[in-house]
């Protein structure tokens, strides 16, 4: 997502810098025309090394400072990078227009733990000097910034579509329903839910000849080890690695028929509330999804016809709704997945009104 939104800046004419964190099992971020300041490496749920990694990036920022003086608007990704963004305004002693671009809510946000305590006043400070905070859905605003951080500043939501780009990408014609074999469900994402990914063995073990687990991504919380053995276990769950994205979408959306857009891995909040990037991808490329009943990706999904919602408990009701599977049904949803708009899942002019409500500078439009 750091990429794609510095992408959609630089394509309606930003001249960017961008300081950013990466991880080895990430792609590098120095892959566009923009000057890239590299803040050090971050290990995912590693805080104790998270934080000395703020320590190395104020050090860096400070040494690049002359790079921020002219800057118009600043844009924090999460929330170290919103502190970050803080301390480039105390350095160059100006007040540089703020945004805080949050595209989920950790759970480290959320409890009565010291330490939640201690960040969450951190972000409540740096939202109080932040003149634009971006959500990738209304659930983060009505559910966390308004009640928990009592947040009454402006807000622009920004989904998680696809780039202004991509419109001109083909979409494959309407799916149609599996026919002489096993239903192909498919798990796309950075695979952090170890829920999901148990779960899906559970459907796996249970449909030995009818349903195929399809899983694309880069193992990161789940237990690596344990990962590949299940998966070699099986004869029915296949795993084809790491994917480009977007590069390799269109390959591995057509390769098959269910998406799963269920996720666990922030349960109680997060997951409640997010709209996630497959959410886009899975619509673009016409592929049904399944959703979890009583969250906000299926309340998104209910209510422009995107597929099925799938109630607790989530392992027999999808198993349930595999085996009661109708063709004309499917093919229904698939036509109308298919008959929906680019604007459903690309970004039209949402980077121009970001920097607009930011800056008061008007920039080419996509």
């Amino acid at each position: 997502r750091v990429l794609h939104r510095a992408r959609t800046l630089e394509a309606i004419g930003v001249d960017l810098v961008l300081a950013a964190f990466h991880r080895t099992k990430m792609p590098d971020l120095t892959v566009g025309s923009w000057e890239s300041i590299d803040l050090g490496r971050t290990v995912d749920e590693a805080y104790l090394h998270r934080l000395k990694s703020m320590i190395g990036a104020s050090r860096t920022i400070w040494r690049n400072r002359g790079k921020f003086k002219d800057a118009n608007g600043l844009i924090g990704r999460n929330i170290e990078q919103l502190m970050l963004a803080r301390l480039i305004r105390l350095i160059t002693r100006r007040k540089i227009p703020l945004a805080y671009e949050c595209l989920g809510i950790h759970g480290m946000m959320i409890g009565d733990s010291p330490v939640s305590k201690i960040v969450r006043a951190a972000e409540r400070w740096c939202l109080n000097h932040c003149e634009l905070v971006v959500v990738s859905s209304t659930a983060f605003v009505d559910e966390y910034f308004k009640p928990i951080q009592n947040f009454a500043g402006d807000w622009q939501l920004i989904e998680n579509k696809f780039a202004p780009s991509f419109a001109n990408t083909p979409r494959p014609p309407a799916c149609t329903a599996p026919k002489g074999g096993p239903l192909r469900i498919g798990w796309f994402a950075m695979l952090r839910c170890s829920k999901s990914f148990d779960m899906l063995m559970q459907i796996a073990d249970a449909r030995p000849d009818g349903v195929e687990i399809i899983i694309r991504g880069v193992p990161t919380v789940i237990n690596e080890q344990d990962f590949y053995k299940r998966i070699d276990e099986r004869a029915n769950v296949r795993y084809g690695g790491p994917y480009k994205n977007p590069e390799d979408l269109a390959q591995i959306y057509d390769d098959i028929d269910l998406t799963w857009v269920i996720d666990f891995f922030e349960e109680g909040f997060c997951s409640e509330w997010l709209l996630p990037n497959r959410l886009y991808e899975s619509g673009f490329f016409g592929v049904p999804m399944l959703t979890r009943e009583a969250t906000a990706t299926a309340q998104y999904a209910k209510e422009r016809d995107l597929g099925w919602t799938i109630p607790e408990p989530i392992v027999q009701s999808t198993i349930r709704m595999c085996d009661s599977l109708d063709t004309v049904e499917y093919e229904r949803v698939a036509a109308n997945i298919a008959q929906l708009p680019n604007s459903a899942w690309v970004e039209d002019d949402e980077a121009a009104r970001l920097v607009r409500r930011l800056t008061g500078e008007t920039v080419l439009s996509p």
